[in-house]
């Protein structure tokens, strides 16, 4: 069982007390030095076996979003990579539209343990 960073589904009927029933319309994944692997390869292979029909790898350490669309065969296809300056239009919902500079905007750094705000030191113990 996986659980994903953000899902959205569409159908109100998939959802009920123990989650959802089916696959989510849209999963994004927001990748970590530590989960990268697994988003990449384990949560793809799922999530396309599953059919979800857009799934999103976004990448803060190089600030990058890859799309992967469900084609008819079942199988993703990926988009062409984008990155900070770009812009992002959903295929799934329509009215999902993103500039990937307010994305990015305010990151936070991901040292080897814990997450600091840009400019913020970590205390010594």
């Amino acid at each position: 069982m996986v659980q994903p960073d953000i899902s959205v589904i569409c159908d109100v009927t998939k959802i009920d007390e123990n989650g959802c029933n089916g696959s989510p319309d849209l999963i994004i994944e927001i990748v970590s030095k530590a989960s990268v692997q697994r988003d990449l390869h384990e949560k793809y292979d799922l999530y396309e076996k599953c059919g979800v029909l857009e799934y999103w790898v976004v990448n803060p350490n190089d600030k990058s979003l890859n799309i992967f669309l469900l084609d008819r065969n079942g199988k993703y296809v990926p988009l062409k990579p984008l990155t900070y300056g770009d812009f992002v239009d959903s295929k799934v919902l329509a009215d999902l539209k993103l500039d990937l500079n307010e994305v990015f905007q305010d990151l936070v750094k991901e040292p080897e343990e814990g997450y600091l705000l840009e400019g913020e030191k970590r205390l010594s113990s």
